[in-house]
């Protein structure tokens, strides 16, 4: 079987920082499944779905974008007022390294916002609601505690 590489685009939004990945050859992790999780197409239009990858993962030529749309999970949730679709890329030989696993987060404006995560040890959710306009807070590991983030999409 051909080797297959995926090079990922993405921020990484912790706080006021942002950091801007592109990573290459990816290190392996072993990302256990979200059962929350659904097929993005019960979630999202092909179109949307087409766009969301189209934005943030590069693919070769023998590791295509409807392979990529094909593998790729979502959830919904409501924070601050406003839905968001986080979007999982189920690809942990690609789309998972040392800065953790790709997903992105989409709110109904159509903003994205793409993040670098880490599973947490329990499997726990990496999203939680807030009550401020617009944003979310994602749980991370750290340090043998889980923190937590602020993530604002503009308004």
């Amino acid at each position: 079987m051909a080797k297959r590489k995926l090079v990922l685009i993405g921020l990484l939004s912790l706080g006021s920082t942002a950091v801007a990945a592109i990573v290459g050859t990816l290190v392996l992790l072993k990302v256990n499944p979200h059962s929350s999780y659904l097929p993005a197409s019960q979630l999202a239009k092909p179109a949307e779905i087409e766009r969301i990858t189209a934005k943030s993962v590069r693919t070769d030529r023998s590791f295509s974008p409807d392979t990529v749309a094909k593998g790729l999970t979502a959830k919904a949730f409501e924070s601050g007022g406003q839905k968001f679709i986080a979007y999982r890329f189920n690809f942990p030989q690609k789309t998972c390294g040392k800065a953790g696993c790709l997903y992105v987060v989409a709110n109904n404006a159509g903003l994205l916002k793409p993040l670098q995560l880490f599973e947490l040890p329990d499997n726990g959710e990496l999203f939680e609601a807030i009550a401020k306009p617009g944003c979310f807070k994602v749980l991370q590991p750290l340090n043998g505690k889980v923190e937590d983030y602020e993530i604002c999409h503009p308004n």
